[in-house]
C-alpha cells in the first residue's frame, strides 16, 4: 500500500513540476527573458556576465530551467544549448562545494542518527556517477537542490563531473523550448506538434523509474550489509 501511495505521489508531483517549469518559463517569464538581449549582444562579455548569473541562480536553489530556456531564447538552439549544458556543469560545482565545506558536518550528524538514511547515501556512493547521471536526465528531479545534497553525501566530486555531463538532456529539452519562444507565444503549443507531450511523458516514467532503482540499490545495499554481518 505504501509502495502504490509513494509511487502515485511520485507521478504527482512529477507531472505539477513538469507542468509549474512549462508555465513559467513559456509564458509568465517568457516577456521577462526577451528583455535581456544585451546578453545576446555583447559576445564574450555576455557569455561570462550570464555564466556568472548561472552560478548565482544555482547558489540560490533558482531552478535551472529559466536558465536554460533564457540560453535558447538569447544565441537559439545549437550555441545556447553547448553554452547551457557547460555553464550548468560549471554551476553545479559551486553550492557542491558549499554543501561540502559548510553543510556536510550537520548533515552527517542526522545521517547517522538514522540508519535508512545512512543506507540510502551508502547505496548512491556505491553506484557512483551513476546516479548522478540518472537524476540529471530527469526533468522534475531538481538540479539545484541535488547538487547540495550530493555534497552533502559520500559521492566523489570526479562522479559528480562524470555525472553531470548527462545534463546535456535537459539543456538540449529547454533551449530548444527557448528557442522557440516566440512562435510558441504567437501561435501557442500546437506550434511543436506533439513533441513536448512526448517529452513530458518520458520524464514521468523515467522519474518515477529513477525512485524505484534507488529504492532497489538501497534495499540490496541492507540485504548486503546483513549478509556481512
Amino acid at each position: 500500500m505504501n509502495n502504490a501511495r509513494n509511487t502515485l505521489f511520485g507521478v504527482v508531483g512529477t507531472v505539477a513540476g513538469i507542468a509549474i517549469t512549462i508555465l513559467l518559463t513559456q509564458t509568465v517569464l517568457a516577456g521577462i527573458i526577451s528583455k535581456m538581449d544585451w546578453f545576446a549582444e555583447n559576445g564574450l562579455y555576455s557569455y561570462l556576465a550570464l555564466l556568472g548569473v548561472i552560478i548565482i541562480m544555482a547558489i540560490l536553489l533558482i531552478p535551472a530551467s529559466l536558465s536554460k530556456f533564457a540560453c535558447g531564447h538569447l544565441f537559439g538552439f545549437i550555441p545556447g544549448m553547448i553554452f547551457a549544458w557547460v555553464a550548468s556543469m560549471i554551476a553545479a560545482l559551486f553550492p557542491h562545494a558549499l554543501a561540502r565545506k559548510w553543510l556536510r558536518p550537520w548533515a552527517r550528524k542526522i545521517i547517522e542518527k538514522h540508519p535508512l538514511m545512512e543506507d540510502v547515501e551508502q547505496a548512491i556512493v556505491n553506484e557512483g556517477w551513476k546516479t548522478v547521471a540518472y537524476t540529471r536526465i530527469s526533468l522534475v528531479l531538481p538540479y539545484a537542490v541535488l547538487n547540495y545534497a550530493f555534497g552533502v553525501t559520500s559521492v566523489k566530486t570526479t562522479d559528480l563531473i562524470k555525472g553531470n555531463t548527462l545534463m546535456i538532456v535537459p539543456s538540449a529539452i529547454y533551449t530548444w523550448w527557448g528557442s522557440q519562444a516566440r512562435l510558441i507565444s504567437e501561435e501557442g503549443f500546437s506550434a511543436q506538434g506533439d513533441g513536448y507531450l512526448w517529452v513530458m511523458g518520458f520524464s514521468i516514467i523515467f522519474t518515477v523509474w529513477i525512485i524505484h532503482h534507488l529504492r532497489k540499490i538501497t534495499m540490496t545495499h541492507i540485504s548486503e550489509k546483513t549478509v556481512s554481518e
